[in-house]
């Protein structure tokens, strides 16, 4: 009989180590979970993170929720493009994606809601909604230039309702195209290339004032080099003037100076100075241009091209 009872209580020793392993469930890295109560149908209010925890017996187990951000998208290829209108009744077709994160306080509420995947299909609704709800707000020309805005605003628009009813929060939102009509977008791409044309024209307009500008500077400045450099040859040419001036008058006064000594020392009358200037400078002359008249009284020689009485 000892022998069974020995093997009775290894057995029991075993079923008890498998039993107490049951209770312990592990939660992954990336996941967070809740615990559920098999036998009596209840769920925990506290979320479980990453690691191994005892949950109280083998008809415990987990339900796991990602704790990573998650991507949901609306696009041509998976047929869940958003067809909706502008602000000004144009039809637009949206390939938009958006990636969302669970808030883990509300782990609980969320599956109370939703169960362990049906917010799949309500996120997915939801949000379909609201994005073509917001994208009425702008306008067609606001989609062609300006996708980034509408993204930023679209996404805050999301968060702040899924934070409020979804147990979730949206990290951010891209608007990956936007199709309008063909008649918009030809519209828009002449109207852009005009734009452009016309920011050209501008740019040139703006180069050659400033060249033009430019060659004014330099014509004033090569103006004012020229002013100056004719005033200081005419200051020039007026000073040797003066001098020339200044000397020929020095001369002058000591030319008469000598003669009026001359006169008075050999005591001549003015008729006989007269007759010694006019002997001075016929000497002073060289022979070729020198002109002697016979018979004429010096005081009343005139020179070639003037007049006057004999």
């Amino acid at each position: 009989m000892a022998p069974l009872r020995d093997w009775a209580l290894v057995i029991t020793a075993g079923m008890a180590v498998i039993a107490t392993s049951m209770c312990f469930k592990r939660v992954h890295t990336l996941d967070m979970a809740l615990d559920y109560d098999t036998l009596f149908q209840r769920i925990s209010d506290q979320s479980l993170t990453n690691g191994l925890h005892f949950l109280g017996g083998p008809w415990h187990r987990v339900i796991t929720f990602p704790k990573t951000m998650q991507n949901m998208q609306f696009t041509g290829k998976s047929h869940d493009t958003l067809n909706t209108r502008t602000s000004d009744g144009l039809q637009v077709v949206l390939e938009i994606s958006f990636q969302y994160q669970f808030l883990i306080e509300e782990l609980h509420a969320l599956y109370e809601d939703y169960g362990a995947d049906g917010y799949m299909q309500v996120y997915f609704d939801v949000a379909s909604h609201l994005i073509a709800e917001a994208a009425t707000e702008y306008s067609a020309y606001q989609f062609f230039s300006s996708k980034e805005a509408i993204a930023i605003k679209m996404a805050a628009k999301l968060d702040e309702y899924f934070k409020a009813h979804l147990h979730a929060t949206i990290i951010s939102l891209q608007i990956q195209s936007s199709q309008l009509p063909d008649s918009f977008n030809t519209a828009i791409t002449d109207t852009m290339t005009q734009r452009q044309n016309i920011t050209n024209a501008q740019k040139y307009l703006e180069q050659m004032t400033v060249q033009l500008g430019t060659e004014v500077i330099v014509a004033e400045k090569q103006r004012n080099a020229t002013i100056l450099t004719a005033a200081g040859q005419a200051q020039s040419t007026l000073l040797a003037a003066e001098a020339a001036a200044v000397v020929a008058m020095q001369n002058g006064e000591s030319e008469s100076s000598a003669y009026l000594n001359a006169k008075h020392t050999l005591g001549l009358s003015t008729s006989e100075l007269l007759r010694y200037v006019w002997y001075d400078q016929i000497e002073g002359q060289s022979s070729d241009s020198a002109q002697v008249l016979v018979g004429v009284s010096p005081s009343t020689y005139l020179a070639p091209g003037q007049t006057g009485s004999p």
